[in-house]
């Protein structure tokens, strides 16, 4: 009955789904059962074989391990591209600007799978142009001792208004755990250290195909 209603309301033609899909009560509607009727119900099945990936299979479960683990570089190898998180800037606190690390705070989707806390070597796209980004995923300990995870963006060789702009972040790598500091100053300092880390590993060679491939991207939609 599920599957029928599903044709009469979509319309489908083909379905696609790995070689362990099931739906249903009971998970019944599994490979065999949709290979069986896919004829009665005038779809045609394909089946996508698992891919491998040292060792092990690359699934949605893999991905996630990765994510909570805050192991960006693993995810984006499993994915084949950055994990992507994008948001709408709104107004902070005003900390990082006081000590000379303006940040740029991200509403997300309360749903989408987030890094584990830590600090991150990002690139921060915006509009059409790319930007060099160390990424701080946490609570902010040194100022605030609250259970809700903040996302803020350092956007490297960047001034200017983001309020309210849809502001994309790919992660690229984990730079560091969250930690607490004794004082905002210390903190400061430690954010440059942070910045200097993020600069020299996003200007690798390695990550240079990044910025192409952007740029491609752009001039494809312009």
């Amino acid at each position: 009955d599920f599957t029928h209603q599903l044709r009469r309301e979509l319309d489908f033609r083909e379905l696609w789904c790995g070689d362990d899909f099931a739906f249903g009560c009971g998970r019944e509607g599994d490979v065999d059962w949709l290979r069986e009727r896919s004829g009665e119900f005038g779809f045609e099945l394909h089946v996508v074989a698992p891919v491998q990936q040292q060792g092990g299979v690359i699934s949605s479960s893999r991905l996630r391990g990765h994510i909570r683990s805050g192991e960006v570089a693993a995810a984006m190898s499993c994915l084949g591209r950055p994990l992507r998180i994008p948001g709408t800037v709104e107004p902070g606190a005003g900390r990082g600007r006081s000590i000379g690390v303006p940040t740029a705070n991200l509403a997300v989707w309360e749903e989408r799978a987030r890094p584990a806390t830590g600090v991150y070597a990002a690139f921060a796209l915006l509009e059409e142009e790319s930007y060099y980004a160390v990424v701080n995923v946490g609570l902010r300990p040194t100022f605030e001792d609250v259970d809700l995870v903040t996302i803020e963006a350092h956007l490297l060789d960047f001034s200017g208004d983001l309020y309210g702009q849809r502001l994309t972040l790919d992660f690229i790598a984990r730079l560091r755990a969250e930690r607490k500091f004794d004082h905002a100053q210390a903190l400061g300092v430690q954010i440059k250290t942070d910045v200097n880390a993020a600069r020299a590993l996003l200007t690798e060679p390695e990550n240079q195909w990044y910025l192409t491939e952007q740029s491609t991207c752009c001039a494809q939609v312009t």
